[in-house]
């Protein structure tokens, strides 16, 4: 594209020149006058901060509308005489000044520029602009410092009343509840209850205790646990303990008796071993352990009686002690609740006090910061003496840029609705059919007419292309699908079908066939002019049957190729492949010729094409590059697709990138008699 179209990329790099250029030369002289606007340290009060600044909201700011306009404003009250364009903003002109600021990187500078027509205006303007910013900034910084007091002002005033109502809640909370009262409540519930738990515990034990002895087991520890002597008690036995000696007049009886019996067996067991048992001692031995043994049962019963009854009684003692518990307990729980809350409103009263306290310090702080002179910003550099503006060359090279993207523009709008083939690539993509050739554009390369092969050719990568189409031809089919005759058309005139035609038919005789070359585009004859022949007689002539096919066909310098001429054009074309006698024609020379290479018309200018190819073994569509249109190809190709002709290939005519000479060693052509290895590489044509 860029080849073709190159002329489109100068014309417009020189338009945009040319118009930058006269309009500069139209612009009124300009001056540019610089400041320097620096940061320096800062008072920072511990508490109040409420006016604080970043360097990149400082320059949104010196670049501002508001500041620009207060600047501009100022130079009119100062000096009325200058003309700074009207007063009302809703009026849409351009400012009299243009303005640039920017951060000095690593460093808390700013660079201020300033570009107007007038160069005492101008610099006048960034000196009243820097005075404009300085002024806005401590108004800003007071406004800020009033605005934040009045806010912590009303943030004090609303403080100082939930305080109060804190307060108020916490006295009458404290008079409805009685809180003294709840707190000594409190104090001697916590320690009856536990009074309480002890006596549970024990009555507990006891309890279990009756429930797992009987009479005599406690009439057995009874006598360990009564005497006076005995051990300290373990923890969890002075229940027990007590129990027993509620108990000691039956069980002291009841042990008594107990013991009288053992005492009397023992005797009875030491007589046995002298007396027989009817012996009347221990008959009388018998008897008084018959009425002792009575007499511990009747102690017994009543043991278990008295068992009994004490573990009703426990029962009842510990029913009333959960109840008293479990009401001590409510009343705990409610004092820790009322006292829980009194603590809660305490806190917040302690809280809201210390907010309190540390807003007060800080309004006080505000209010010295608003009073005590703190910018950091000063000015660095006052503006400096306007100077002249050089905007010839930034425009022209800002033309030169707009020229460069216009004109590459230009090439791609081009490029976006030309649908022309420029490569090879494009081709395949737009159309299915195999490309069996690709010839070069030797005629563009060479700026000369482009003559046909010659046997010994210079043209190493014009001739190569055509043998290998040739080679295409002859081994890409199978024998049975091998073309013999084949129609070389294309879909438009001028895309070099003929020219194909007869170089492909001189390869073909060059390769040792019997080539036949017919002038079949009757319309417009090419190949007499070709070859350099008389045109008639020729086809047209045989066909009418006014000519034989032996006096028309005429030989060529080539070996092997013989040429057969459109003939008197004058005759009728329009009918003239649908006569009998062109099937004849054809038939008779198929016999005659290995190859028979027809050159017809374009498929888009006449049917001839159309009615000549079914005749033949194929079609070699011919599109040249950076002409040939892809709809116009696509529609000639579907056509002879609806006639059901067999399309051989298509060949890609006259292309500006089909071979390198890398791709072609051995074919190289001679340059100044270039040696290698001592050999020279003056290159050998090879049919």
């Amino acid at each position: 594209m860029l080849r073709r179209y190159w002329w489109v990329v100068p014309v417009c790099v020189g338009l945009c020149l040319g118009s930058v250029s006269f309009l500069t030369a139209k612009l009124p002289p300009t001056y540019e006058s610089k400041a320097r606007i620096w940061m320096r340290g800062k008072l920072n009060l511990s508490e109040g901060r409420g006016f604080n600044e970043e360097l990149a909201s400082q320059v949104e700011i010196l670049g501002s509308t508001t500041v620009y306009q207060k600047a501009v404003d100022r130079l009119r009250q100062t000096h009325p005489d200058w003309d700074l364009g009207p007063t009302n903003a809703d009026v849409a002109v351009a400012p009299p000044f243009k303005l640039d600021v920017k951060e000095i990187p690593k460093a808390s500078v700013f660079e201020l520029r300033a570009i107007g027509v007038d160069a005492v205006a101008t610099r006048t303007f960034l000196d009243a602009l820097m005075d404009e910013y300085l002024d806005f900034r401590r108004q800003e910084r007071i406004r800020s410092s009033d605005a934040a007091q009045g806010s912590f002002t009303n943030q004090l005033a609303k403080l100082e009343a939930e305080i109060f109502e804190q307060q108020e809640k916490s006295r009458v909370f404290q008079v409805e509840n009685q809180l003294l009262v709840f707190q000594e409540q409190g104090s001697s519930a916590a320690a009856y209850l536990a009074r309480i738990n002890r006596q549970l515990t024990s009555l507990r034990l006891e309890s279990q205790l009756i429930e797992l002895l009987n009479p005599d087991q406690v009439t057995e520890i009874a006598s360990k646990w009564m005497d006076e002597n005995a051990a300290e008690p373990l923890p969890g036995q002075s229940a027990a303990i007590d129990f027993l000696r509620s108990m000691s007049g039956p069980q002291a009886d009841m042990y008594k008796a107990s013991q009288q019996l053992v005492l009397l067996k023992a005797k009875r067991d030491e007589l046995a071993r002298f007396l027989r048992p009817a012996h009347p001692k221990m008959d009388k031995l018998d008897k008084l352990i018959a009425d002792q043994e009575k007499i511990l049962d009747v102690f017994r019963q009543e043991s278990a009686k008295q068992l009994k009854n004490r573990q009703s009684s426990i029962a009842l003692q510990i029913k009333s002690l959960e109840a008293a518990y479990a009401e001590w307990e409510k009343k705990v729980a409610e004092a820790s609740i009322k006292l829980a809350e009194f603590d809660r409103i305490q806190q917040e009263i302690r809280r809201l006090q210390g907010f309190y306290e540390r807003l007060a310090s800080t309004v006080q702080s505000v209010d010295v910061s608003k009073n005590l002179e703190q910018d950091s910003f000063s000015v660095l550099d006052q503006a400096s003496a306007a100077t002249p503006v050089n905007r010839k060359m930034k425009f022209l090279l800002l033309g030169l840029l707009l020229g460069l993207c216009l004109g590459l523009g230009v090439l791609y709008l081009i490029e976006q609705f030309d649908d022309r083939f420029a490569t090879i690539g494009e081709l395949r993509a737009q159309l299915s059919e195999l490309v069996v050739g690709q010839v070069p554009d030797e005629k563009h390369r060479r700026k000369v007419p482009l003559g046909l092969l010659q046997p010994q050719d210079a043209r190493h990568e014009f001739s190569e292309a055509f043998t290998t189409m040739r080679s295409g031809l002859l081994f890409g089919f199978s024998e049975q699908e091998r073309p013999r005759f084949m129609v070389v058309t294309s879909s438009v005139p001028q895309e070099g079908k003929s020219t194909v035609a007869a170089n492909l038919a001189i390869t073909l005789a060059l390769g040792g066939s019997r080539v036949l070359l017919i002038d079949a585009d009757l319309r417009r004859p090419t190949q007499h002019s070709l070859f350099g022949v008389a045109q008639a007689p020729g086809l047209a002539e045989v066909i009418v049957t006014t000519t034989s096919a032996s006096e028309a066909i005429q030989p060529t310098a080539v070996p092997g190729l013989s040429l057969l001429t459109a003939g008197d054009t004058s005759i009728n074309p329009g009918s003239l492949f649908l006569k009998e006698t062109t099937d004849l024609f054809l038939k008779d020379v198929m016999e005659s010729y290995d190859q028979v290479i027809i050159d017809s018309a374009p498929v888009m200018a006449t049917d001839d094409t159309a009615n000549l190819a079914p005749k033949v073994d194929g079609v070699l569509f011919v599109v040249r590059g950076a002409f040939t249109s892809a709809r116009v190809a696509q529609e000639a190709l579907s056509m002879l697709r609806q006639r059901r002709i067999r399309i051989l290939g298509l060949v890609f005519n006259r292309s500006s990138n089909s071979m390198s000479e890398p791709y072609y060693y051995g074919y190289r052509p001679d340059r100044g008699g270039e040696k290698r290895n001592g050999a020279s590489l003056r290159p050998q044509f090879e049919a």
